[in-house]
């Protein structure tokens, strides 16, 4: 199938990368801070601000002194930034190598936290989308251009989605170059070599009961000898069915089941999510393309049984939280449904996912054809299951022209997404990956294609992509969600659909609600970003002595915060106790604060956590430090003030000695014993 492609001007989104190429002389030095220092923090008596701002005076003449003596060259200080480090540079450029000498010759002042190149920054282009992605665009689509410019300002060292599984339940996948690196492994516990030729690896899950369903026998299969075992591998074999399979079928297919051609429906609905980038000639960008996509193959010839999606659905829901099947499943994706009520089976599947902490996204349907072929009918999201299910976000579609697109259903449905589809203006359906065999599947390093696709099959994706990404920005700022957390955000930060001169004719004698909400993934992220998030202060604490430290959490959001519980985890070896708790069971207004102190019972190596909960969530987590002090070097501040080692006694000098005497000592029994 050909598919035309309109030509648009496309957008250029830069991050920064590091580059060695070039001589360069700037270095960065950061002095570590007194115990005295740090107590002054912890006990509320000076602010960190005002503690980087006595660290950013300029370095003192002895230790600029101390500083050249160690580098063998006369160094100079250029700035001071902002966390109290200062950048100097050596008086002229030297090579990599010659820097890196430099480096490890200052870096054995005991006063220096560290020591670092200034590196020199250049522009570089991330994954382009493809001009046609219309859906991808800030005018007719659904923002994700402007989410993915935001996030690689802001997150440049995470990708948009990264570290989330979103599970496929479809046709299956095919190893399309677009998105084959994106694809999670079966995870099984025996061998398994796939048969899509590309690569040795099984990629998601088979959850088809029926071989002719699956096209892994003739059409012919008598009833009693064509159920199969579930089995790891989601390769889609192809759904195609001819009329003279059908006919040899015995009744088991129907006509309606014909199909002349594979649809390859699943790599369609994987590329929306997780294609890895446009390179200038072929190639689409997905929504969230730092994403895994876990391909589990439930539909197959004429589509496929609800039990079997039930038991993928299920078997996804215990594979997220068993530690022998491990498979951190966050999304599920279904691009599926049909005519009816919400069966009890899939509901309690459903219910399952969410009590996992599975998010699951659902196609609020398409339009059906009257048996008579002359019409169809276009339903109510009530009508249409599993979007009618309780616990899950039923996407309906839009078209270029921001309208409900008109095959798709309307009423309570979550969101709106882009579909595709427009009465008289042609094409501009949704553009993604496509494999080329006709039939059954076959492999050729050439099938990796594209093609255009509308529906709310199509919509569906977009939804599971920004949800990937707002889960990954939850991840990186320490904060757990719900389901009813994303649906607010989606909510909350949609755009209105512009023409509604359509929606008459949609609904036209079927009654309902027209949903007129539609997704914008820019929005969706700055929302998440204003409001839900507490701010802790310090973020991180490290004891070197048992004086107690407070942490401050602050409501920088827009909304009122409850927060129910705070409470150290994973701590070991070391006792760490909270002294004073301000946090429990208050809510806390916009801008306000409380404070949580914390303090060991006594010193040694340990790592824990404080954590700060909201209805069982957790809304905060501040790493804990606990050090042991023999181990623990004395320090002098940056920006020239005394260290141990300056203008001292004989007695301090012998303390040092005996420190070094006794660490020594302990290393050789630690050696001795491993």
């Amino acid at each position: 199938m050909k598919v035309i492609i309109q030509k648009y001007c496309f957008l250029l989104f830069l991050f920064v990368c590091t580059s060695n190429a070039l001589a360069n002389k700037r270095l960065i030095i950061k002095y570590k801070i007194t115990p005295q220092q740090q107590n002054l923090v912890t006990s509320g008596r000076i602010t960190q601000m005002q503690l980087n701002n006595q660290m950013m005076q300029p370095i003192s003449s002895s230790r600029m002194a101390q500083i050249s003596k160690l580098s063998g060259v006369q160094i100079k200080e250029v700035i001071q930034i902002s966390n109290g480090a200062h950048v100097v540079e050596l008086p002229q450029d030297v090579d990599s190598k010659q820097l890196q000498k430099v480096i490890q010759k200052i870096s054995t002042d005991p006063n220096i936290e560290y020591v670092e190149e200034d590196k020199l920054l250049k522009p570089m282009a991330v994954p382009l989308s493809n001009p046609a992605q219309w859906d991808m665009s800030a005018s007719q689509g659904d923002n994700f251009a402007e989410l993915w410019a935001h996030w690689n300002i802001s997150y440049p060292a995470v990708s948009p989605g990264n570290d989330t599984i979103v599970a496929v339940i479809d046709t299956g996948y095919t190893p399309h170059s677009n998105f084959l690196s994106q694809l999670s492994g079966s995870q099984s516990s025996t061998p398994c070599t796939s048969t899509n030729k590309a690569n040795t690896t099984c990629y998601g899950y088979q959850f088809i009961s029926d071989c002719r369903i699956a096209g892994s026998c003739p059409s012919s299969t008598p009833n009693s000898k064509a159920t199969i075992d579930y089995t790891p591998d989601g390769l889609d074999l192809g759904d195609y069915l001819t009329t003279a399979q059908a006919q040899a079928s015995n009744g088991f297919f129907d006509s309606s089941c014909v199909a002349p051609s594979s649809s390859w429906h699943g790599s369609h609905v994987t590329g929306i999510i997780a294609a890895n980038g446009y390179s200038g000639g072929s190639g689409i960008l997905g929504g969230a393309y730092g994403a895994s996509v876990f391909p589990v193959r439930a539909l197959g010839k004429c589509g496929g049984y609800n039990s079997d999606v039930a038991n993928a659905i299920l078997w996804l829901s215990e594979a997220a939280t068993s530690s022998t099947n491990n498979i951190p499943i966050k999304v599920i994706n279904m691009s599926l449904g049909g005519v009816g009520a919400c069966s009890a089976t899939m509901q309690q599947a459903i219910n399952s996912a969410v009590s996992a902490g599975i998010i699951v996204v659902v196609a609020a349907g398409n339009a059906t054809v009257n048996q008579d072929g002359s019409s169809y009918t276009i339903h109510n999201v009530a009508n249409i299951n599993p979007a009618n299910c309780k616990n899950v976000i039923s996407v309906s579609a839009k078209n270029y022209n921001n309208e409900l697109s008109w095959y798709s259903s309307y009423g309570n449905t979550t969101i709106t997404a882009s579909g595709g589809g427009s009465f008289g203006y042609g094409g501009n359906n949704i553009y993604s990956t496509f494999w080329a065999s006709e039939e059954s599947y076959a492999y050729s390093s050439t099938n990796s294609t594209y093609i255009e696709y509308q529906g709310t099959s199509q919509a569906t994706p977009h939804v599971s992509a920004v949800i990937a990404d707002l889960i990954t920005y939850f991840n990186q700022i320490k904060i757990q969600y719900s389901a009813s957390n994303l649906i607010d955000i989606l909510q909350s930060s949609s755009s209105a659909l512009t023409n509604t001169s359509n929606l008459s004719d949609i609904t036209s004698g079927q009654g309902g609600v027209v949903p007129n909400r539609t997704l914008n993934a820019q929005n969706a992220l700055i929302y998440a970003i204003n409001n839900y998030k507490i701010l802790a202060q310090p973020s991180s604490l490290t004891f070197t002595s048992l004086e107690p430290q407070v942490v401050v959490f602050t409501n920088t959001t827009t909304k009122e915060m409850n927060v129910l519980t705070a409470a150290i985890i994973n701590s070991s070896n070391v006792g760490l106790t909270i002294v004073a708790d301000e946090c429990s069971n208050i809510s806390l207004d916009v801008g306000a604060s409380c404070s949580v102190t914390v303090s060991p019972t006594k010193l040694g190596i340990t790592q824990a956590t404080l954590k700060l909960t909201n209805d069982g969530k957790t809304i905060n987590l501040v790493p804990i430090s606990v050090n042991d002090p023999i181990s623990t070097n004395s320090s002098g501040a940056g920006g020239g003030g005394c260290s141990a080692t300056q203008n001292g006694d004989d007695a301090s000098l012998l303390f040092i000695l005996l420190a070094i005497s006794v660490i020594y000592y302990a290393r050789r029994r630690l050696y001795k014993n491993n």
